[in-house]
């Protein structure tokens, strides 16, 4: 090998050496805000679906029955007792 031939080598080595620890800060990086991900994804209440699909259907329901309960045309022990009886649909 010539000195040409090893100055290439020199080179070639140093840029691979000079990705290899770009690579590694990269990581090192991406391991950290992965970290704070799953601290936060940690705080997250996770469901079932028929949780899910409950609280959604109570939700509902709860709008329902606070929209009779201001039904302007039924006395107010009417509407108490629709109010009730919708509110009773809750699971």
């Amino acid at each position: 090998m010539n000195e040409e031939d090893e100055a290439w080598s020199m080179i070639d080595r140093t840029q691979s050496l000079n990705r290899k620890r770009q690579i590694e800060n990269q990581m090192r990086e991406l391991t950290a805000e992965m970290a704070k991900i799953r601290v936060r994804l940690g705080d997250l209440e996770v469901k079932t679906s028929e949780e899910f699909y409950n609280e959604l259907r109570n939700n509902i329901i709860q709008e329902v029955a606070d929209w009779v309960h201001t039904m302007p045309g039924f006395g107010k022990d009417t509407l108490d007792s629709f109010h009730i009886r919708i509110m009773g649909m809750k699971r």
